[in-house]
């Protein structure tokens, strides 16, 4: 079996993403997005739910990382 080769059919899942686009449509650093890409391949539903599971695990590492609120006592 040999690796799959990307679609020149921009409609193709398999036709892969532009960083820049993809690091805008989910809010990513282009770092973040790059990383992404390349780990998932050419698959844009493989990438899709990679940025959806990156994105939540951040989401949830910020809620940890926030002070708790104040007690307020009347």
């Amino acid at each position: 079996m040999g690796r799959s080769h990307p679609d020149t059919d921009p409609t193709s899942d398999r036709y892969p993403y532009d960083t820049d686009f993809f690091a805008e449509k989910y809010g990513l650093s282009r770092h973040a997005a790059e990383i992404i890409l390349h780990s998932n391949g050419p698959s844009r539903d493989k990438c899709d739910h990679a940025a959806g599971a990156f994105v939540h695990a951040m989401n949830l590492r910020q809620m940890r990382q926030k002070p708790p609120a104040p007690n307020i006592k009347s």
